[in-house]
């Protein structure tokens, strides 16, 4: 049940921290035309000096929360008062492991191709299980 839960929320990076969490999401819900409304919005982590806390904000379905990330991101290309953020869905505990362990992993394989000097070789991690290879050509 947690698992599946966990897949309705948008976790927020770069997001300005002020008083009025609730306020400026639903704001921003306006900007990008999005008219489902979030069901809570609250902060987590650790506030540091050099980042903001991650702000977590749910909603009533899995639909809703890929929809607003989906709008999201049209949104601010043709609107610059919209505010510049990174969005991603909530993953679960097992996904957020495997996560870990394959950026692990590619780091790894980074490490090695650079001490193999294979520089025109690259990894990158993208989603959560599938390990991309680049390989540069002449233009770099």
């Amino acid at each position: 049940m947690q698992e599946e839960k966990v897949k309705n929320d948008v976790i927020i990076a770069k997001v300005q921290e002020n008083n009025d969490n609730v306020t400026m999401v639903t704001s921003l819900c306006d900007k990008i035309g999005f008219s489902t409304k979030p069901v809570d919005v609250k902060r987590i982590g650790k506030k540091t000096n050099d980042r903001h806390h991650l702000l977590k904000v749910p909603f009533n379905s899995n639909f809703d929360a890929r929809a607003f990330c989906a709008q999201y991101h049209p949104a601010k290309r043709n609107d610059e008062n919209i505010p510049v953020m990174r969005l991603r869905l909530g993953k679960a505990k097992t996904e957020q492991d495997a996560l870990k362990r394959n950026n692990d992993l590619v780091y790894k394989m980074n490490q090695k191709a650079k001490e193999e000097d294979a520089g025109c070789v690259s990894y990158s991690l993208r989603g959560i299980e599938d390990i991309w290879k680049f390989a540069a050509d002449d233009l770099g």
